[in-house]
């Protein structure tokens, strides 16, 4: 599985690639909210939530338009609690 997190015009995107399955996008309006569910979704849940499905030509074309963070990238920047 494969999570990154995109800037976008208008917020973050959250770009998840379960194994062997379409990419699924999820939008969000906040850099934390993003943060919060690329972690969620890098655990791997059972099921997953109502997205957009992105077929990986489009990914790959769309992938270099944006700053990408990887889930480890995100996890290393994560506060400390």
């Amino acid at each position: 599985m494969n999570v990154v997190l995109e800037r976008a015009s208008r917020g973050w995107k959250v770009r998840v690639t379960p194994a062997g399955e379409d990419a699924l996008v999820y939008r969000y309006s906040t850099l934390a909210q993003a943060r919060f569910f690329a972690a969620v979704f890098s655990l791997g849940p059972p099921q997953w939530p109502t997205a957009n499905r992105v077929r990986e030509r489009a990914r790959k074309a769309v992938a270099s338009q944006y700053e990408t963070l990887s889930a480890a990238d995100l996890l290393a920047e994560a506060p400390a609690f």
